[in-house]
């Protein structure tokens, strides 16, 4: 399984839209073998996705989108293979600690600037960050793909190939 975690601020707008977005994408393009999850840095833990994120969502296709507010970890990022980051600002907090996990942000990606953050904001803020989440993960879904074909064949104890899932 390969992993992705979305990284923002507080978890309740940006990084789950684009969860459930990747989600969504890799769904519609028959992707297999990917997780796709969210965390924030500075999150309030247990927090609901924003109401506009959620009624966002839903226009895009995404419903009964749930979601619990939840911070970075050591034993999520431990875990993850990739970490895709907000903001270049995101990116420079979480840069240097210990773990395997590539971090990248949305911009480096897309070729785009920094997503960002609808909090606080109208609908239509929200729906702007949702269509740069929307366009990110058509390229982001492309990068895991690629990643995926990357990965070195595990072996079983048997001592026989496997793929990776």
């Amino acid at each position: 399984m390969y992993t992705v975690i979305f990284i923002c601020t507080g978890n309740t707008c940006r990084s789950p839209m684009a969860e459930a977005l990747l989600k969504s994408r890799l769904k519609t393009d028959g992707i297999k073998g990917v997780k796709a999850d969210s965390c924030g840095l500075q999150p309030n833990e247990g927090d609901s996705v924003s109401p506009l994120a959620v009624k966002t969502l839903e226009k895009y296709g995404v419903k009964n989108f749930k979601h619990k507010a939840k911070a970075l970890t050591r034993a999520l990022y431990d875990k993850a293979d990739l970490l895709i980051c907000m903001t270049e600002g995101h990116k420079r907090l979480i840069t240097g600690t210990a773990g395997g996990a590539e971090i990248v942000t949305v911009a480096a990606l897309t070729g785009g600037g920094d997503v960002d953050d609808p909090w606080g904001g109208s609908e239509e803020a929200y729906f702007r960050t949702a269509q740069y989440l929307e366009y990110a993960c058509a390229d982001i879904a492309r990068y895991i793909t690629d990643k995926m074909k990357q990965r070195p064949k595990r072996v079983k104890k048997t001592g026989k190939e496997v793929k990776n899932k």
